[in-house]
């Protein structure tokens, strides 16, 4: 790549040829799968948020009746 002045001189040539970027379908198509996606996982991170607040709570009362026996 040649440096200085004489790499500024140079005119820009347009871009020929398709636009870059996605059209309107392709970003509908992305949005809907994402939107399916989310429909399928939000049940189920609820689900295993829960069980996890359940498994928790049974460990805090194990917890509490091996202290409750220990003194």
């Amino acid at each position: 790549m040649p440096h200085g002045a004489a790499a500024s001189c140079r005119p820009m040539r347009p871009v020929m040829g398709r636009a870059q970027g996605f059209t309107l379908v392709e970003l509908v198509i992305v949005v809907t799968v994402a939107a399916i996606l989310l429909v399928i996982g939000v049940p189920a991170l609820q689900d295993l948020v829960r069980n996890n607040r359940l498994v928790t709570e049974a460990n805090n009362l194990v917890a509490h009746l091996s202290l409750a026996r220990s003194e």
